[in-house]
């Protein structure tokens, strides 16, 4: 449809769901209208062509009698697209939240905060899955006994959410070939949903990465950025913590540096492709124009996982 007529139907649709499921919250008829949350969404598609989008929050009946209620009355279109994206917040770094997702904060009991990745099992039990200088302090954690919290230590609402099942070490001699480190949840409130509402579920081959291909990421501090394959790179040296480590083919993504793909406190974070492949496991840069991340089938192979 044209740019004019895509706004107009926006206004209605917003009309329709304001009047009907907003207005009316107080009535005893309309209670299970607090549970719908759609929002409207007008995309620019190009040549001059616009669509109308509805992004759904909530996933229940009442949400899905909303929308066929709008497509009834002619409000959308009824081919109209409709996409999940789930809870939203204005997220810092030292928010709690539930259900816990991966793109959120977490740390060591004691320690600075990163993010969580993933989540992925073995058999019927399920981890978090992170960066070793995260969740393990450079080979500094305890397994079976240190806890991860979220969001960190000293914050409001801070909880445990899991301990430390495992690690590969980092050796400050020679190449690693990756930064990861995985600990068994020890809460039911989980969403495998990316706090972006992505669901990321299958993996992409290292081998099939070429540059130039377009990778993403949603770190607990940056949020969802977007960066440029650039090389699979060895003997690349991090500086972190407690000691410097060189790392051997991971892959180097590239940004502009006023928009850097990664900034400190999104170490852990996933990344991943245009079609919603996990491709690796965020583990540091230079805050601007360059990226480091361990391939993510070679962190699920090491400790034995599959993803959520």
């Amino acid at each position: 449809m044209q740019r004019d007529d895509a706004y107009n139907t926006h206004d209605r649709a917003l009309e329709f769901l304001r009047t009907r499921y907003v207005a009316d919250k107080t009535l005893e008829s309309a209670k299970d209208s607090e549970d719908i949350q759609i929002a409207i969404a007008v995309e620019e598609i190009g040549d001059g062509e616009t669509r109308v989008v509805l992004r759904v929050q909530t996933d229940n009946e009442a949400t899905w009698r909303a929308i066929d209620e709008m497509r009834g009355a002619g409000v959308v279109p009824k081919d109209a697209q409709v996409e999940y994206i789930g809870r939203m917040y204005g997220l810092g770094p030292q928010d709690a939240v539930s259900p816990i997702q991966p793109g959120v904060s977490c740390a060591p009991e004691i320690g600075p905060s990163g993010t969580i990745g993933c989540f992925a099992r073995r058999g019927d039990v399920p981890f978090l899955v992170s960066a070793n200088h995260v969740i393990a302090q450079e080979n500094n954690g305890v397994v079976g006994a240190d806890g991860v919290v979220q969001p960190l230590a000293g914050a409001f609402g801070v909880r445990t959410i899991a301990v430390l099942h495992d690690f590969e070490p980092l050796s400050t001699v020679g190449g690693n070939a990756m930064d990861g480190a995985i600990a068994r949840l020890t809460i039911n409130d989980i969403d495998p949903r990316l706090f972006s509402g992505r669901r990321i579920a299958t993996v992409r081959p290292t081998t099939t990465l070429v540059s130039g291909n377009r990778v993403f990421k949603f770190g607990q501090m940056s949020g969802e950025r977007e960066g440029i394959v650039l090389s699979t790179i060895s003997n690349i040296s991090l500086e972190m913590r407690f000691g410097t480590y060189a790392f051997d083919l991971h892959i180097e993504v590239s940004s502009p540096a006023d928009r850097p793909f990664s900034i400190a406190g999104d170490s852990g974070a996933l990344v991943y492709d245009e079609m919603d492949r996990a491709v690796g496991i965020l583990i540091g840069g230079n805050q601007s124009t360059r990226s480091y991340v361990t391939p993510i089938e070679r962190v699920l192979g090491r400790f034995e996982l599959t993803l959520m």
